[in-house]
């Protein structure tokens, strides 16, 4: 067989913001964002071919349930198949002896009974050892390196089922049955978003469920990293809501049937609201404050003075600053689009809510996003140049 395509339901290698050069290592050695060091080197073993190389226990169980059950290559195998035991030994050179007790998960099995079951921290240590990676983590680290990716799993599993309790008659009978890491691949969202300033996620996973009637349904989850709330992360418990906040995530059901864009056309009024929210708020200006023209310079203090130039120019003056200043290409493009976003706020908010709107929905946002150029167009032929 070839190179595995699946890999833990939380990949933290898959580069991107998450990536860095320290090693891993615990809080208790005050390292800061060790969350991030962990997170990268348990990524190592994500992609490995064997049933003790992910956080998740790939081989199905020996359940025999009557659905079909799937390998880390995404390929069905029969759940009563006897899988090679566990590399539970310690490796060669290790100084310091790990546990090798494995934590059960919340989340149930596709095609077999019970939960998955998360590797052991020796499992863990030994994967990175066979991927050459073991060198630059100390075993003290392996135990946090574990607790993290445990709970990405569980947290993840909670936002999933969200999703599924706004379908009553199948609520609660949701079942993990494969998983894919795409770490190289961005979604449609995570791209225009990466445009809007949000920054690109570290890692994307694709996992799928099936429900109790049969139905199998694709999620996608992105994983972000902040560093600046790293400072606050702590070594999670399995079920810790808060302890890991630097690393968020998006899910959603992937758009690949009427339902799952219905299901998030239904959750799109706050969402929008939180992303129209985000969108247009401005970080400091890069050029000198005497270059951005305030609201009360522009046309004194009433607003019913205000032309329509003066209100997009007063209220998108920190965004028109950031694009006269950028530099490079994509610095260039995602301060143009901050800047028609937040235009088209002004002038045409319903055009601007529809691509929003179309962000989060995975529909057609390329079209939504002509009509926001379209009344920008309009809006400059009226009014003269922003």
């Amino acid at each position: 067989a070839g190179a595995p395509q699946s890999g833990c339901p939380v990949d933290h290698g898959g580069g991107g913001a998450a990536s860095g050069g320290a090693s891993a290592t615990t809080r208790q050695g005050g390292e800061k964002g060790f969350v991030r060091a962990a997170a990268r080197s348990a990524g190592a073993d994500a992609h490995g071919d064997g049933a003790a190389e992910c956080p998740v226990d790939h081989s199905g169980g020996a359940g025999g349930g009557k659905a079909v059950a799937y390998n880390v290559y995404s390929q069905p195998i029969d759940p009563r198949n006897a899988m090679p035991s566990p590399n539970q030994a310690p490796s060669a050179g290790q100084t310091v002896p790990l546990t090798t007790h494995r934590v059960k998960s919340s989340i149930p099995k596709g095609g077999a009974d019970g939960t998955w079951d998360y590797p052991s921290p020796q499992m863990f240590f030994n994967a990175l050892r066979r991927k050459g990676k073991g060198e630059d983590v100390s075993e003290d680290a392996v135990p946090a390196i574990v607790a993290i990716h445990n709970n990405m799993n569980e947290r993840a599993w909670r936002e999933l089922l969200k999703w599924e309790g706004m379908h009553p008659d199948t609520a609660g009978t949701a079942r993990l049955l494969r998983f894919r890491g795409r770490p190289d691949e961005l979604s449609p969202k995570a791209r225009l978003k990466a445009l809007l300033g949000y920054g690109e996620p570290f890692d994307r996973h694709d996992w799928v469920v099936v429900r109790g009637d049969g139905t199998e349904l694709r999620y996608v989850i992105d994983y972000y990293y902040d560093d600046a709330a790293s400072d606050k992360d702590e070594i999670p418990g399995l079920h810790s809501n808060d302890a890991v906040r630097s690393i968020s995530m998006d899910v959603r059901p992937a758009c690949d049937s009427v339902g799952a864009v219905v299901d998030r056309l239904r959750r799109l009024p706050t969402r929008v609201a939180e992303s129209i929210s985000k969108a247009r708020a401005a970080p400091p200006a890069t050029v000198a404050p005497t270059e951005v023209v305030s609201v009360e310079e522009a046309v004194g203090a009433n607003p019913k003075e205000f032309t329509p130039l003066q209100r997009v120019q007063a209220k998108c003056a920190a965004r028109h600053a950031e694009l006269a200043a950028c530099e490079g290409e994509a610095a260039c493009a995602q301060a143009s689009l901050a800047l028609d976003v937040c235009v088209a706020g002004v002038v045409c908010p319903d055009k601007a809510t529809a691509f929003i709107s179309a962000l989060e929905s995975g529909a057609d946002a390329e079209k939504a996003y002509e009509a926001v150029g379209d009344c920008i167009a309009s809006f400059r032929d009226k009014n003269g140049d922003l």
